[in-house]
């Protein structure tokens, strides 16, 4: 069990390092010249202003580290990050709209938000809710959440 509690972190980790510099269309990315303290900080109490509820905040780095020590892999930190965290949040609303209009798509909720820092600049990525639903009777409700969600973000400076 606990090998597989350090699974997803080392897992997120290596997806926001390897494609921080080219994001795919179906994650939103943003850059800020901030450290990760101050981002998640800004980031957190923007998300709570744009009306959704943290859920958790996870220090994906330090558990990566940890699995490291324990598990010895080879790859270890490739591109030199010097933090990752994940915000994970949730608005009961949109949750309420998006299995309103398909079910299916429950998964979109929790949100969450992957952050990595390197060189004094903190990069916040989203993966976009539109792109998951596209094509299904949710697609218009999750393009309402990643409306929100976006506008949350970008108030960070």
């Amino acid at each position: 069990m606990r090998k597989s509690i350090f699974a997803v972190p080392v897992l997120l980790f290596t997806f926001a390092s390897a494609h921080a510099a080219m994001p795919a269309p179906g994650v939103y990315t943003q850059r800020v010249h901030h450290s990760m303290v101050v981002t998640v900080r800004d980031v957190s109490k923007s998300l709570k202003m744009h009306h959704f509820k943290i859920v958790q905040e996870i220090d994906i780095g330090k558990k990566v580290a940890i699995a490291h020590r324990k598990l010895h892999f080879k790859n270890y930190n490739m591109n030199h990050l010097s933090d990752a965290r994940a915000i994970v949040f949730c608005n009961p609303v949109l949750f309420n709209m998006v299995t309103n209009a398909d079910p299916d798509m429950a998964a979109i909720c929790p949100l969450h938000v992957t952050l990595t820092s390197k060189d004094g600049w903190t990069t916040i990525q989203y993966a976009r809710a539109s792109h998951i639903a596209e094509g299904t009777p949710a697609e218009d409700a999750a393009r309402k959440v990643e409306t929100d969600v976006i506008a949350a973000l970008e108030a960070v400076k």
